[in-house]
């Protein structure tokens, strides 16, 4: 968290304790702040933050992804957990079978998934396009490494930088 300083970085951890098994650590106005993730398993709406609730943990983060936690610090960018040992990227080998109404994420093969974080051995939540911390099978992706990462988003820069410049000649004139 010391290395990220953007407003709104944020990572979701296991603690020991049952009261607060998880806790959130987010970046706000140049400090790092704690904030444990509450639970109670007497209740359809286990975990609690900050007087939300909701049935499951990924949930309650995607409130605080569009809501803000504080005044106005919305939880905008997660920092990958170095116990997952996964890469924060993933390219899909297969299409999906998903079913969106049941948040799982739709793809062809070749999609990019990012942000992504894991669930259990067998699932993770990623985003792509506008579908935010939705459920996807890990067996359908190859995670990508640093070096490959890197090229595809130097291969994405150079893409917008021709269109921008096809943009530019078209509405100049230019053929």
């Amino acid at each position: 968290m010391k290395k990220e300083t953007r407003e709104g970085s944020y990572l979701v951890y296991k603690t020991s304790s049952d009261y607060a098994p998880y806790s959130l650590v987010y970046r706000y106005k140049g400090s790092v702040i704690h904030s444990p993730i509450l639970s109670s398993q007497r209740s359809s709406h286990a975990y609690t933050l900050n007087g939300v609730s909701a049935p499951v943990l990924y949930k309650l983060i995607n409130y605080y992804n569009e809501n803000p936690i504080n005044e106005d610090c919305v939880l905008e960018y997660p920092i990958e957990d170095k116990e997952s040992n996964l890469s924060n990227c993933a390219i899909t080998s297969s299409d999906s079978t998903g079913d969106p109404l049941k948040n799982e994420l739709c793809f062809t093969r070749g999609t990019l998934i990012t942000n992504i974080s894991r669930r259990s051995n067998k699932w993770c939540v990623g985003d792509h396009r506008g579908d935010r911390q939705k459920f996807f099978p890990t067996s359908e992706v190859r995670f990508l490494k640093k070096d490959e990462l890197q090229y595809i988003k130097q291969l994405v820069s150079e893409i917008y930088m021709h269109m921008y410049i096809i943009h530019v000649y078209a509405v100049l004139g230019f053929r």
